[in-house]
Formats: structure tokens, C-alpha cells, sequence
């Protein structure tokens, strides 16, 4: 089976881009990882850096141990960074990552894995979308952005002015400061990962092993399969997602970047367009089956 690769892999608004991927067509692996930085902690690319360069060392090894060694070698290079054994770390401190990751198996079958908020879709021959994976911090990304968006809304009324129209010092001294008001519900919802009320998450821990969403399915008129982190997901909406896929579908995934970051340049102070900041990291890979 031949595949038509195409990706995109772009940094945000942070000084580094804790997004990653990985690509072996040879082996039929394909991943898109998604890192968080710790809040007051580790950089979310210690996290997606580590998972990154397992997948790439031995991309024909079954999905489940190259996520096992990966979060192994997580937990020993947090305690190295640190010189503190990881279950004494505050999670919300943590580098994690989230990941979406196929191995296409003998052209038949399509295996699995997948943890936070990177996403796997597959298009049939006759258009229709599957969606293989559920977003499960969705929910509590949604608190945050209502949160950060009614102060930002407040603040908007207190200046009887467009935030979009502040000098960018300004603005960013805004963000900055109704980010800050949210920072311990963002604490609370970092301390739900790998929990049955919260979601899974590659953190180094034993319990991210038990919170993997995984499986296989065959290749029946399978089309185009699709990978994204969430900075491509349009419009943090309920249908986001959906809106998502389709227009990579259709339109492909530099399209799909290209929509997502003219809207995010033409609304700097996250109003119209609610999120937590002006660009968030993005990655995707659309493969079409010939």
C-alpha cells in the first residue's frame, strides 16, 4: 500500500513549541504529541521530545511498548531534571503530553493509541468521517476558557474600549494578568490527569498506562486517515472537532492551519475567538491511502 503524506507542524505564541511528531512510512507509523508545560514546573517538551524519540528508535515495535518505554523514560528524566521521584511532584507541575499514534499493520489494519486531547479521524471512501478518539479534557478546557473569557470580557467593559485595539504591550500585560486570576482552576484541572474524573495523559506515572484509549480497526474503505493536536482544532467549539476534520478532509491541513491562525491573528486579545492564548501549538498529519 503507498501512502500520500502531508503534515504540518507550527509553533505558538510560547518561546518553544512543545508539539512533535513522527513519521515512518516504512513501518506505517505515524504520531502527532502534544506537550504541556507544568504550571511552575517542566516544560511540556521534555514530555513530547522523550515520547517523540521512542516512537522514531523503533517504529515496528508493538504501539503499547513504545508508549510503555516512553513513559519509563519520562519518569526517569523528570527525577534527573529534578532530583525528586515523581510521585512527590504536584501533577499539575508535571511535563506531560497527549498523543494520537497509528500503526498501519500488513495494508489491513489500523492500531491505535491515544491519550489527552490529539485526535485520530478516518475518512471512508464514501466521505463519511469517523471520529476514533474522544477529547476528555474538552470539558475542563471549556471551564477555563469561560473563565478567562469573562474577565477578558470584563476588562473589555471597564476600558470602554476593543482589547483587540490595546498596543501589544498592553495587551499582553492583560492576558497575562487574567491568566494569572484562572491559575488555580487551571491547578485543579491539571490535577485531574490520569483520574477516572479527569483524563489520560503520558506523565511518567504507572497510572498513565491505565488511562490509554487504544484499538484496531481494518482498513475497509478507509480513504484518508487523520492525526491533529488540539491547536488545530477549530473554534474550541462543541463541534469543533468535527469542523476540524472535515475541513482537513476537504481542504487538507495547511488549509486547515491556515484558517485557524488568521483567525487567532485577527482577534489577538482571545475575545471573539475564546481560547487561552493568541497561538497555541499545531501539528497534523493527513495520510491518503492510493
Amino acid at each position: 500500500m503507498n501512502y500520500t503524506v502531508k503534515y504540518v507542524y507550527k509553533q505558538g505564541s510560547n518561546k518553544n513549541n512543545e508539539d512533535a511528531y513522527a513519521i515512518n512510512e516504512n513501518h506505517g507509523l505515524f504520531a502527532v504529541i502534544d506537550g504541556a508545560t507544568g504550571l511552575g514546573g517542566l516544560p511540556g517538551d521534555v514530555a513530547s521530545r522523550i515520547v517523540k524519540e521512542t516512537f522514531e528508535s523503533s517504529p515496528s515495535s508493538p504501539l503499547l511498548s513504545l508508549v510503555e518505554e516512553a513513559n519509563h523514560h519520562l519518569n526517569k528524566e523528570t527525577q534527573q531534571l529534578t532530583g525528586t521521584e515523581l510521585g512527590a511532584i504536584p501533577k499539575y507541575k508535571r511535563s506531560t503530553c497527549g498523543l494520537s499514534v497509528i500503526q498501519i499493520s500488513n495494508n489491513e489494519t489500523i492500531r491505535f493509541i491515544s491519550a489527552g486531547d490529539c485526535m485520530l479521524f478516518i475518512e471512508h471512501l464514501d466521505h463519511t468521517i469517523r471520529q476514533m478518539t474522544f477529547d476528555h479534557l474538552d470539558r475542563l478546557d471549556a471551564q477555563s476558557i469561560a473563565a478567562f473569557h469573562q474577565l477578558l470580557t470584563e476588562k473589555e467593559s471597564k476600558l470602554e474600549q476593543s482589547l483587540n485595539s490595546l498596543p501589544s504591550p498592553e495587551l499582553q500585560q492583560v492576558l497575562s494578568d487574567c491568566r494569572e486570576s484562572i491559575s488555580q482552576l487551571l491547578k485543579k484541572n491539571r490535577n485531574k490527569l490520569n483520574t477516572i474524573g479527569g483524563y489520560g495523559v503520558i506523565d511518567g506515572s504507572p497510572e498513565a498506562l491505565r488511562f490509554l484509549e487504544s484499538g484496531s480497526i481494518p482498513l475497509m474503505n478507509v480513504k484518508s486517515i487523520l492525526l491533529l493536536t488540539d491547536g488545530l482544532k477549530m473554534n474550541k467549539t462543541e463541534n469543533g472537532w468535527e469542523e476540524s476534520a472535515q475541513f482537513a478532509f476537504t481542504h487538507g491541513v495547511q488549509a486547515l492551519l491556515d484558517e485557524i491562525h488568521t483567525a487567532e491573528q485577527q482577534d489577538p486579545a482571545c475575545i471573539t475567538y475564546p481560547r487561552l492564548k493568541k497561538h497555541d501549538d499545531k501539528t497534523g498529519i493527513l495520510i491518503q491511502l492510493d
